[in-house]
Order: C-alpha cells, then structure tokens, then sequence
C-alpha cells in the first residue's frame, strides 16, 4: 500500500471525532436522491385525471404512453370510472399537465375492466414537452427499488397541480392473478393515498407497472407483461407476432380520428424540473 493510500485512511487525527455518514444516513440519502432525480426527469409524462358524471366525480392520476403531435394517449386504471355510465352524456373527463393552468378534455379510447386498464385520449391542445414514458423490459424485478409518482390525496375540491413521488421496493416474483389472458401483479411497498390509482411505477427511469390496488396487506400495480397483453388485445387484425410497445401504441393511435390543434409551445413553468417532491 502507498504511503498516500495510508495517509488517506488514516486522514483524522488520534482524538478527533470522525464525521463520515454512517451506513443508514448513507441509505436515506441515496434513496431521497432516488426519489428526486425520478419525480424531476418523469413528473411532466404524469397527468391528474378528472372524472365527473351526474352528481359523481372522482380524481386518479394516469401518464403519457404515446404523444406524436397528432394523438396523445394517456393509461391509467379502470376502477377510476367504475360506477360511471361510460355512455351517458353528462360524462366528463379531464387532464391536467405540469405547469397547465386549465385541465384538457379527454375520453375512454379503449378500456378492459377485468384487467383494471383504460386508455384515455387526450382531446384538448398539448404542448410537446409533455413526453411518453419508456416501458421496461426487465424480467427480474423481485426487491429491485421503485419510486411511484401520483397525486396524493386530491379530492374534487383539490388544487393540487403537482403529483408525488414514493419509493418502495418490489417485494417478490409477479403474482399471477389470472393466467389467460395473462393479469399479473407486482407487490410493493411504497406508499399510496386515495388519488394515486394509475400512476406510473418506475425503475431506474423505466415503467414497470401501473399502481392499482391493495393486495394481500401491500400495494399492487399491474405489470407491464399484463400491459402489453392488453395492447396487444386492442390492436385490430394481430396475428399474434411480437410487438414492441410503442409500436402497439402507435397502431392503436393509428385508429383515432384526427383532430387538428394549434401550435403550442410549453410555458417556463411546464418545462422546468425544479418542484419538489411531497
């Protein structure tokens, strides 16, 4: 070992108290900076969903799967809608971004209630900088950590126009709910509030599930194999060949008629990534 290599280990003096993190202020730390650098890159793909029917309305969260300019798509969960006649008139749904004053119209575009999944599409004018979320491809979750971001708490009198974030880490291998067609959950312990169904699930900047439910004590969200099954249920015409999922959200926005929108640019407060966590 060098003599510099010694004096570095041996950098404080008989009699002097050592002021390195221990072990769990390092482990907080690192997870607070997990936290925050995953709300600051992927808040502005997460919307607050409005839903309000007759004397009902109720508040969820969902998040950007597809936006190419011409149709915005948006996932979150079923139960958000259950108790709603989906085709009454006096139904209204409404999103709002990231640094939005107003919410923007949007309407069930393809929906699966047995697999707790809706696809929302957005019908009001939307700026670029609200970007699509990237799916994960990994197989081996099981005590991976994970930070979910929701609206914590709304209520329909709420003006929370930012969401939350929460880590937790996976608790085990899927849990196979049904097996065909394939609904599977991912047990978690992050934490969740009434508002927070259908937020997006991530780790290390990639989905992996959709927050759904409380399942045997623990929160649940549904995979991202069961996502893609549902995708790949609503393409028209599928052969059954493998699709990524961005093509499968392309072909379905695909069927959307068109709508044409103004040309819009994002505010300052849309862009910027410097809110803080709740």
């Amino acid at each position: 070992m060098s003599g510099q290599a010694g004096d570095e280990l041996h950098g404080a003096q008989e009699g002097e108290e050592s002021h390195a993190p221990v072990p769990d202020q390092v482990r907080v730390a690192s997870e607070t900076q997990l936290v925050q650098r995953t709300f600051e890159n992927h808040h502005r793909s997460v919307v607050r969903i409005f839903v309000k029917g007759g004397k009902r309305n109720t508040l969820g969260t969902g998040f950007v799967v597809h936006h190419d300019g011409a149709t915005c798509l948006v996932l979150t969960c079923y139960h958000t809608f259950q108790g709603f006649d989906q085709g009454h008139g006096d139904l209204q749904i409404s999103v709002n971004f990231s640094g939005m004053a107003d919410d923007v119209p949007a309407q069930v575009f393809r929906s699966t209630a047995n697999r707790d999944l809706v696809l929302l599409r957005v019908l009001g004018d939307l700026p670029s900088c609200y970007p699509p979320v990237v799916f994960s491809d990994e197989m081996n979750v099981s005590g991976r950590d994970v930070v979910m971001i929701g609206f914590f708490g709304v209520d329909s009198a709420s003006m929370l126009v930012e969401p939350g974030a929460s880590r937790g880490r996976i608790m085990g291998e899927p849990v196979v709910k049904q097996a065909e067609p394939i609904c599977e959950h991912i047990i978690s312990n992050y934490t969740i509030e009434s508002g927070t169904s259908g937020g997006p699930i991530f780790m290390e900047d990639e989905v992996v599930g959709v927050n759904a439910v409380v399942d045997i004590g623990k929160v649940a969200a549904i995979s991202v194999r069961t996502v893609k099954s549902v995708l790949m249920s609503w393409i028209e015409g599928n052969n059954g060949q493998d699709i990524k999922i961005p093509d499968m959200l392309r072909l379905i926005a695909s069927k959307a008629p068109r709508i044409e929108r103004s040309a819009e640019v994002c505010s300052s407060s849309a862009r910027s990534t410097g809110e803080s966590t709740t």
